[in-house]
């Protein structure tokens, strides 16, 4: 609503092609938000240890598409390939039989790495196509209110097709109380924010640029409230613990 009533109040809504297939890879957004989702649900560090992938495979797209080697350094590179070694690594181990009791069982390992391939999947082509609206000059309301509609729309898809596997056979029958909602609401507006200022740096920089400095604050941050309060590093080796070493480093 709050993008829409934006983009309405500077003559921003348009209906276009354009528009239209942004609201497409809003409702992909949608999908990829429940996946990420459900990987927070087995482990709120390792979810943010692998959100560095489809920061890579953006800047990978762009790369390819749009010319951006060009900015690529020798340290970017060496930081990209200790971060996909690390990640590897720590796959590896996770999938390996070793010490159970810091181990991810089977089906939540495998729950796990489907629910990151999805949103690394879905995120990196968003964010590669966010960059290409960016050049393209796509005014920041028309972006943001197609979308949040499109999202709005995926979101509804989610509900109405994973709702009775979640638990929740019908929609708009889940009470939440006005405490709740705050939370909700704050949380809502922050992210909206952050999208928006994401969008407003692909205006100045190119995704190599960016998307390192992003990539570092949702490794270190997540993964810090993980560990402290949810006590998640007993789930990990030594070995993995030196993976996550790994990847801050890189």
């Amino acid at each position: 609503i709050f993008a829409v009533v934006i983009a309405a109040h500077f003559g921003q809504i348009v209906f276009s092609p354009t528009a239209l297939f942004i609201a497409i890879i809003g409702i992909a957004n949608a999908w990829a938000s429940y996946a990420q989702w459900k990987a927070h649900e087995v482990s709120l560090s390792r979810t943010s240890f692998f959100m560095f992938g489809n920061g890579a495979l953006a800047m990978f797209l762009s790369a390819v598409f749009l010319d951006e080697y060009q900015v690529l350094s020798g340290r970017l590179a060496a930081g990209i390939v200790l971060c996909f070694g690390a990640a590897f690594l720590l796959a590896y181990a996770d999938f390996r039989k070793h010490d159970e009791r810091r181990s991810l069982a089977p089906v939540e390992t495998r729950r796990f790495y489907f629910a990151v391939l999805t949103y690394t999947v879905i995120w990196g082509v968003a964010n590669f196509c966010v960059k290409y609206w960016s050049l393209e000059v796509v005014p920041m309301g028309t972006f943001l209110s197609s979308w949040y509609v499109g999202s709005l729309v995926g979101a509804l898809g989610v509900v109405r097709f994973l709702g009775r596997k979640e638990g929740h056979p019908t929609f708009g029958t889940k009470q939440i109380t006005l405490r709740d909602a705050g939370k909700i609401a704050l949380l809502s507006g922050a992210i909206f924010v952050s999208l928006g200022s994401l969008y407003w740096a692909h205006f100045y920089a190119p995704q190599m640029v960016i998307f390192p400095l992003f990539l570092v604050a949702d490794l270190i941050a997540p993964v810090a409230v993980g560990f402290l309060f949810f006590k998640e590093h007993r789930s990990f080796s030594s070995f993995q613990l030196f993976c996550f070493g790994l990847a801050v480093v890189g």
